[in-house]
């Protein structure tokens, strides 16, 4: 049986917008996965670490969208390969460096708000937050995220402090 075409959108040093933003009811993206207008996006696996090297405390979350953003300044993010036989994606991955004005029509958080802390040079982590987020979707009787549609997407977002980070979203198109 030939594998699905998948793919890996990887991220590293970005920094966080953690502002609420009342023009898309919805905290700024960091990263937005958008679907496909014809393939069926299947969101596998999330991974996000925080990179700084001082203790900084943030939350993520994942929220799942209806319509795309307008406005703001978004730069794609590149798209691995993680079957060489795979053809040229068609889903969206972007970074993003000031939030949109209007659009990404939130119907619901997919998680919301987990503790995570950054790395810390002195003392202990505080043992209530992570500094990294892995979870693979589809798995051990688990559902993965679909993307139907090139309106349908998600939005990593991060509340609290700014921090830097690291990570990837993976997918297979169907």
């Amino acid at each position: 049986m030939p594998a699905a075409a998948t793919y890996r959108a990887c991220f590293i040093n970005f920094t966080t917008l953690n502002t609420y933003n009342s023009g898309i009811s919805n905290y700024n993206p960091t990263v937005t996965l958008f679907g496909s207008s014809s393939k069926l996006v299947v969101v596998t696996r999330i991974q996000v670490c925080t990179t700084q090297s001082f203790k900084q405390s943030c939350e993520f979350g994942l929220s799942f969208l209806t319509s795309t953003y307008s406005g703001g300044t978004n730069a794609a993010i590149p798209i691995g390969l993680l079957v060489a036989s795979s053809p040229s994606a068609t889903a969206t991955p972007l970074s993003w460096s000031a939030g949109p004005t209007s659009g990404g029509a939130n119907i619901g958080a997919l998680i919301e708000y987990v503790p995570m802390m950054s790395q810390n040079t002195g003392s202990p982590q505080d043992s209530s937050a992570n500094s990294w987020y892995d979870s693979r979707y589809g798995k051990d009787g688990g559902q993965p995220i679909i993307l139907n549609g090139a309106n349908q997407g998600l939005n990593l977002f991060f509340a609290e402090n700014v921090v830097t980070l690291a990570g990837f979203i993976e997918w297979t198109e169907e």
